[in-house]
């Protein structure tokens, strides 16, 4: 079985590297390398929640952004978010959103008016 991918991890780079390539490398340079692929992995976020629902997932991350404005700017233009195909989901959202605020809302009246009468 591989390696696991992770921050601290660098083996999956130097697997996929042609050993050829490998060989020319110095270890200075070997060493700068595996400094700056685990520099850059990613940390994680403080909001990581990955729900599987059989054949169904939901991902939901929350977190600073650290993206730069151009990396940002090609992701908007190649997968944006109001489609056809995000509708559905998007009006769940919204459905649930207005759901939960007039339950709120319900609640809060009942104890404030329930209390004073």
């Amino acid at each position: 079985m591989g390696a696991a991918i992770t921050p601290a991890n660098s083996d999956w780079f130097w697997d996929g590297l042609d050993s050829e390539v490998a060989e020319t490398l110095s270890d200075n340079q070997k060493s700068a390398i595996t400094t700056l692929i685990r520099s850059r992995a990613p940390t994680g976020t403080p909001v990581d929640i990955r729900l599987s629902f059989g054949r169904f997932f939901f991902v939901f991350m929350f977190g600073r952004e650290r993206r730069n404005k151009q990396r940002l700017k090609v992701e908007r233009a190649t997968r944006p978010v109001f489609t056809v195909r995000n509708f559905p989901a998007i009006v769940a959202i919204w459905i649930a959103l207005i759901y939960m605020t007039l339950t709120l809302l319900s609640a809060l009246s009942y104890l404030v008016f329930g209390i004073l009468s």
